[in-house]
């Protein structure tokens, strides 16, 4: 999508982010503007759910 809407403006770009097929691009279409603290936001929120979804290894013993 981005590709093809380039530098096109952030309301222009809502509605066919609506439409798409992915949940997440849908949530970028809910938002009044796209700021940079709109993208910081963003990005805090993509990090926490990649926390939840992969943890990462618990800690286990010290090496030798």
């Amino acid at each position: 999508y981005n590709q093809e809407m380039g530098n096109t403006r952030f309301q222009q770009k809502r509605s066919r982010l609506d439409a798409s097929n992915l949940h997440l691009n849908r949530a970028v279409a809910q938002q009044e503007s796209w700021s940079e603290e709109s993208i910081m936001e963003r990005g805090r929120e993509l990090a926490a759910r990649a926390i939840e979804i992969w943890p990462g290894p618990t800690a286990g013993p010290a090496g030798p």
